[in-house]
C-alpha cells in the first residue's frame, strides 16, 4: 500500500514524488523526528525528575551534550576571541532557563507543560515589535490568537493560568 496513493501521480519504487527530493525528505523528516523526541522529551523528563532533582539533572544533561560537542570544537581555532565569553554567557543563560523549565514541568503536567513551552513562541512576535517597530502579519497574528484561543475542541489559552 503506497503512503501517498491517490495524492501524487505514480511513480516507480527508486523514484520520490514528483515535487519531493532527497533534501526534501531528509529535512522535513528531521523536523518531524525533532518534534516527537521534543514532545517525548516531556514525559522522559517528568519521570526522571520523580528520581532527579532538576538541578542534577540540567548538570548531567549539560554535562553529556559539551562532551559529545568537545572533540569537535577543540580542534577549530577559527573562533574569534571573544566567542568563548560570549558562549559560557549564553550557556549561563540557557541552563538557568532549563533549571527554571524543569521546576515548572516538577510542578505540573507533562502535556500543559509541553503546551507553555511552544506557546513561548508566541512572544517571538511581539518582541520583533518592540526592537524593530515592525508590525506582524496578519497571518502571524491570527496565528497567535489561534494559540492563545480557548476553544470548544481546542487550545489550551489562558486554561494554564490559575483560576
Amino acid at each position: 500500500m503506497r503512503l501517498f496513493a491517490g495524492i501524487f501521480p505514480r511513480t516507480s519504487r527508486t523514484e520520490l514524488p514528483r515535487g519531493f527530493s532527497k533534501e526534501f525528505a531528509l529535512i522535513y523528516g528531521s523536523v518531524l523526528l525533532t518534534a516527537a523526541f521534543g514532545g517525548a522529551g516531556f514525559v522522559f523528563i517528568k519521570e526522571s525528575l520523580t528520581v532527579f532533582s532538576a538541578a542534577w539533572f540540567t548538570f548531567w544533561r549539560f554535562f553529556l551534550s559539551a562532551a559529545a560537542l568537545f572533540p569537535f570544537l577543540a580542534k577549530k581555532s577559527w573562533a574569534a576571541p571573544h566567542a568563548l565569553k560570549d558562549g559560557f554567557v549564553v550557556g549561563f543563560l540557557f541552563c538557568a532557563a532549563t533549571l527554571i523549565q524543569l521546576q515548572g514541568i516538577a510542578g505540573t503536567d507533562a502535556g500543559r507543560s509541553a503546551f507553555i513551552n511552544s506557546a513561548s513562541m508566541v512572544i517571538v512576535p511581539i518582541l520583533q515589535y518592540l526592537q524593530a517597530r515592525k508590525m506582524p502579519s496578519v497571518k502571524t497574528v491570527v496565528g497567535c490568537l489561534l494559540c492563545l484561543s480557548r476553544g470548544p475542541k481546542g487550545g489550551e489559552g489562558f486554561s494554564t493560568l490559575p483560576s
